[in-house]
């Protein structure tokens, strides 16, 4: 089962707790030893955040 799977079922309140969690900058090509090099301060969501949050929701659940 997916992460989105799991997701998908919980509460609006379980699903920030997991949100808040989660450290989706380790699934980050851009992310190197806890340095964000996608990082823009006008930007607050870089599109490969975006794209390791996908990966996080699109993998196997632990």
């Amino acid at each position: 089962m997916t992460n989105f799977e799991i997701m998908k079922q919980l509460t609006i309140e379980q699903t920030a707790e997991v949100l808040l969690q989660e450290d989706f900058c380790d699934l980050c090509e851009y992310n190197q030893k806890g340095f964000c090099f996608a990082y823009n301060k006008s930007e607050p969501l870089s599109h490969y955040c975006k794209k390791a949050a996908i990966k996080w929701l699109e993998s196997e659940s632990r």
